[in-house]
């Protein structure tokens, strides 16, 4: 499926198929619209997810996830502060009523505090804070459970040590514990933007035998010591998603023109 299909077709209103196998989903194409062409398993998770997964950062509407839905994504991310994300998650889940077809990533995060790294619940917090960020996203997405909790942004600070800290948490892995316990979570899992250390960071989750799936920025322009990371990642079945695949070409103010693939340059100033 070509990117500039699927942002053609994801304007119109959904019309929500029921979601059967991944493999059904993939060959339902007759129209000719654009459709998710694969499924994967994401290591030892067993979570089969579409080729194209759906990061609901400053998510618009509802409509928007059901209309992914429909076309065969059944992965999608979010997190407490992400503006409205969850709830508009939680809505599509209410009308859509197959809970078991999609799966379902937030964070250990505060929504009530949305300065950049601030939001992230850190090292120190109590067993009984990280569990309650949890309740609140599954009040929120309307939902007994979420498939993946992530530590989010590890690699913020300069402070590297702080940041392993907080990947290695006692409180956060013991309250992850009891939530798996519950049924309210599966996997545990961990996130890197950078800039800082990256790749030792989630070697370090990889290594740890905490953590069952890591997302780490990965694109041409930083970080080149990822794919030794995904290969480490893959020798112990930690599951891997990319993000940030095109080295943030909407920072950069990089713009479709039109939907043939054209792109302007950058903004000058």
């Amino acid at each position: 499926m070509k990117r500039r299909d699927f942002i053609k077709g994801s304007v119109a209103l959904p019309s929500v198929a029921a979601l059967g196998t991944a493999q059904a989903v993939a060959k339902e194409a007759q129209d000719g619209s654009p459709q998710v062409q694969s499924y994967r398993r994401v290591g030892r998770t067993g979570m089969e997810i579409s080729d194209i997964s759906f990061g609901a950062g400053k998510l618009p509407s509802a409509g928007m996830v059901l209309r992914a839905i429909d076309r065969g994504v059944n992965y999608f991310d979010t997190a407490p502060d992400y503006g409205r994300s969850e709830e508009y998650i939680g809505q599509a889940l209410g009308r859509f009523k197959q809970r078991d077809k999609v799966h379902i990533a937030s964070k250990f995060c505060d929504p009530g505090s949305y300065v950049r790294g601030k939001s992230h619940l850190q090292q120190g917090t109590s067993k009984a804070d990280y569990k309650a960020a949890v309740e609140g996203s599954l009040q929120r997405l309307n939902t007994d459970y979420l498939d993946v909790v992530f530590v989010h942004a590890i690699g913020e600070r300069s402070d590297l040590e702080a940041e392993r800290q907080r990947l290695l948490d006692e409180n956060m892995l013991a309250a992850f514990d009891e939530l798996k316990q519950e049924g309210k979570a599966r996997f545990l899992a961990v996130s890197s933007h950078g800039p800082n250390g990256m790749e030792d960071l989630l070697q370090t989750a990889v290594n740890s035998g905490h953590y069952d799936l890591i997302m780490p920025a990965f694109n041409f322009m930083k970080f080149p010591r990822v794919p030794e990371v995904i290969k480490a990642a893959r020798a112990k079945d930690v599951g891997v998603i990319a993000m940030k695949t095109l080295a943030g070409a909407r920072m950069w103010k990089i713009v479709l023109e039109n939907l043939t693939g054209k792109i302007s340059p950058p903004a000058q100033n």
